[in-house]
């Protein structure tokens, strides 16, 4: 997808990010809770990390957050479970530090938060962030829309714990939590006949609504981004690599009506302009079918209906072959 340099080690980027910004952590495994404080004695700043954590202790001892660490669901699901359980967490902190931290209190925070410098890691692209805070931000605004809609009770959060929401779709919008509408399952071909021996798969998964937006927001702005994501109904993606670094990834995605898809596919259309500075040679361009060459890569995007077909090739000929294993593209 390009968010990322291929020679950037990501593991290495995440603990390095982690280590320089984590103020605490609780593990369900151990059923521990950590606090990175400056003293024995805990400041406003540690506090506020503290309810966060407690508020994850509370949810392990009534919720079992190990059932939320599932390792058969697919990505986009996991990542919408942890926005619950990380948004729940940062609505309480939200309420401890409202309730209880002093406004006296609040200034020395800012005054200590002006000193502070923040690395940017250049191996990353920036739009990563969007997936990184995507527990916290929409997560604490999708649990807070379930707690006005118990009648600013907790009953609706708490019945979430044993329906959690199933796809990133339904934590941005919450009302297509409120009355279940579940994403599609989609399935893609086998390809390991038709790439060869020398091909192996390495990854296959859900992007999602987030994972979408993350995409274009690497070369578009969030409003632009958030509009062409908008609409998803179900995705399944497949990466595949060669022994000579060569990769093939493909993203078959089905969206709620033909209009949505539509208005993904121009958003992807934009996208890949301008990623390519705008220049990119179109070797084909039919309704509802385009073809880039450029950089040693050619890509393909087309729509059909309310579905949309992306792959990512080396060359013409390997995208040719990939996009013949799906009829009607």
């Amino acid at each position: 997808m390009d968010l990322l340099e291929p020679t950037a080690d990501f593991g290495t980027v995440v603990l390095d990010s982690a280590a320089q910004n984590i103020g605490g952590f609780y593990t369900p495994d151990d059923q521990v809770l950590y606090l990175v404080a400056e003293s024995v004695n805990m400041f406003a700043s540690e506090e506020i990390v503290y309810a966060h954590e407690y508020a994850h202790a509370l949810q392990d001892q009534h919720f079992d957050l190990t059932r939320f660490m599932d390792e058969d669901i697919n990505a986009d699901q996991a990542i919408a479970a942890r926005a619950l359980v990380e948004g729940d967490a940062t609505l309480v902190m939200g309420t401890y530090q409202f309730s209880e931290v002093t406004d006296r209190e609040l200034e020395y925070l800012a005054y200590r938060a002006s000193f502070v410098e923040r690395e940017v890691v250049d191996a990353v692209s920036p739009s990563l962030g969007v997936l990184t805070f995507f527990p916290y931000l929409q997560g604490s605004q999708f649990v807070y829309t379930l707690w006005v809609d118990s009648g600013f009770r907790w009953d609706g959060v708490n019945a979430a714990y044993r329906d959690p929401p199933v796809s990133s779709e339904q934590v941005m919008h919450p009302e297509r939590y409120l009355i279940r509408d579940d994403p599609q399952v989609v399935t893609l071909p086998d390809l390991d006949s038709l790439l060869g021996e020398n091909w192996r798969e390495v990854d296959t998964d859900v992007l999602g609504e987030i994972g979408l937006l993350a995409w274009l927001l690497d070369h578009l702005d969030y409003a632009s981004a958030a509009e062409g994501a908008a609409g998803w109904d179900g995705d399944m993606y497949t990466l595949w690599l060669n022994g000579q670094g060569a990769s093939v990834f493909v993203v078959h995605s089905v969206w709620d009506a033909p209009g949505e898809a539509a208005q993904f596919f121009e958003t992807f259309n934009d996208y890949v302009t301008r990623r390519s500075l705008g220049v990119p040679q179109l070797t084909l361009n039919e309704p509802g079918r385009r073809v880039w060459e450029y950089e040693g890569r050619a890509t393909f995007v087309a729509r059909v209906d309310d579905q949309v077909l992306i792959i990512l090739a080396p060359d013409r000929t390997m995208l040719d072959q990939v996009r013949g294993s799906f009829p009607g593209f």
